[in-house]
């Protein structure tokens, strides 16, 4: 996942001019928090869940992940830039899958609680690799994968970080944006190129 991510930034970095060193490293390591639970995210486990916590616990597993990233940055000196990255990599979005399934099971369900509560992107590095990080994700989990739906969900993505204001402090423009999405449906679509079926 992170190397791919790293691709993807390092791709659209270099589309708007913006520092792709830092946005490839920022990738590589913006996950290293996950290495003390690494059996709870999906990535690791074959795209299914754990089934010996309940959904909070669950949750707060999830969200852990994003300070002990940072821990291990300042334990090892990475660079502040890179720290930045780690915390701002989720916002502070709604952890949906979660919250949807809570919702399934309990009543008076506080959406507060599944919510990343850390700082929005505060530089285009740092904006580009939240939207690498959920396009990749998103695009790993789906079963079949056309280049209509690679363009669909880099879109997707795009306009519901717009929407949900994500991206209001990256300093990032429209038309940079814009040359973002381009590059990365045409990276995706190099990274999961279709194949032709053999019978």
């Amino acid at each position: 996942h992170s190397q791919d991510v790293s691709v993807l930034a390092e791709a659209a970095a270099e589309a708007i001019g913006a520092n792709t060193l830092l946005a490839k490293a920022g990738a590589l390591y913006h996950d290293i928090g996950k290495i003390y639970n690494p059996d709870y995210f999906t990535e690791n486990i074959g795209g299914r869940t754990r089934e010996d916590v309940n959904i909070y616990q669950y949750t707060e597993i999830i969200k852990s992940h994003v300070a002990k990233g940072v821990e291990l940055a300042r334990k090892y000196r990475l660079p502040k830039e890179i720290e930045n990255i780690i915390w701002e990599h989720h916002s502070d979005s709604l952890i949906k899958y979660f919250y949807q399934q809570a919702l399934k099971t309990f009543t008076n369900v506080d959406p507060e609680f599944f919510k990343y509560h850390n700082p929005k992107p505060r530089s285009k590095e740092s904006a580009i690799l939240m939207l690498c990080d959920v396009i990749e994700a998103r695009a790993r989990s789906e079963g079949e994968l056309s280049y209509e739906k690679i363009d669909y969900i880099v879109d997707d993505v795009v306009l519901s970080k717009i929407i949900e204001g994500h991206l209001d402090n990256s300093k990032l423009t429209l038309f940079e944006i814009s040359k973002i999405k381009e590059v990365l449906k045409k990276t995706l679509k190099s990274l999961y190129h279709q194949r032709i079926k053999y019978s």
